[in-house]
């Protein structure tokens, strides 16, 4: 009897997966066509100046769309052990480098969010077994956050360190902080009640967890450390 629920159970997480990556792909094909109009619009000459600007609101509010289900399709995909790990010895410094590259690239205003990176010998020679674009997707996702919710510009801080042959990554920021009830939730807690934004945070932690590591923020909500598995 037990195993039967047990299959039934799996054949309903599967169905929901399936039914979430359906409708992402649904979706895809026309907001692509969305991203391809807007794009248009703002890059032909003789559009008016004012239309150029509300095509590029489209533009840029339909990319988050696609972001968004992107990370649903994702998280669901995590949350029932059906996102497929590619692993390989890689070394996350490199990773953790190209992420903060990667976010520096991406921003329009990097003088507002000025960022020091230390990243101490030991860790530079740490290699371990991981998904190497889920990876840079926790630590990209980890650094995106501190920007997006401190729109008024924040000081941002990465650090890496070996302590008794575990790795650790620590990102923080002087911005307005983790809300409590998100620090919960990263801290080993159940999903708030509240309604929250955490999607980003969630595939973190969900990453993490993947690779046999473990996440915590400090008590003021102002950073994120991670541990990844002692080294044998």
């Amino acid at each position: 009897k037990l195993k039967k629920q047990a299959k039934m159970l799996s054949r309903r997480d599967e169905a929901r997966t399936e039914w979430i990556s359906g409708v992402s792909h649904d979706i895809r094909t026309p907001l692509s066509l969305v991203l391809g109009y807007s794009n248009l619009l703002e890059e032909q000459a003789c559009t008016d100046e004012k239309i150029r600007k509300e095509a590029s609101v489209i533009r840029q509010e339909s990319l988050k769309i696609r972001d968004l289900i992107e990370d649903l399709n994702l998280t669901s995909k995590l949350e029932y052990h059906m996102q497929p790990l590619r692993m390989e010895q890689v070394y996350p410094v490199q990773i953790l480098r190209k992420a903060v590259a990667d976010l520096l690239n991406s921003m329009e205003q990097a003088e507002r969010y000025p960022l020091s990176i230390c990243i101490e010998p030991g860790f530079e020679t740490f290699s371990l077994e991981a998904d190497e674009q889920l990876l840079f997707r926790a630590f990209r996702n980890i650094l995106g956050n501190s920007v997006r919710h401190n729109e008024g510009g924040c000081s941002l801080g990465v650090r890496a360190w070996m302590k008794d042959g575990r790795p650790h990554v620590q990102f923080y920021d002087n911005g307005r902080g983790i809300p409590p009830a998100i620090c919960h939730y990263l801290n080993g807690g159940q999903m708030p009640e509240e309604n929250v934004h955490l999607m980003g945070l969630r595939i973190v932690r969900q990453i993490i967890g993947a690779h046999g590591g473990t996440i915590c923020t400090r008590e003021d909500g102002h950073g994120i450390e991670i541990r990844f598995q002692a080294l044998i």
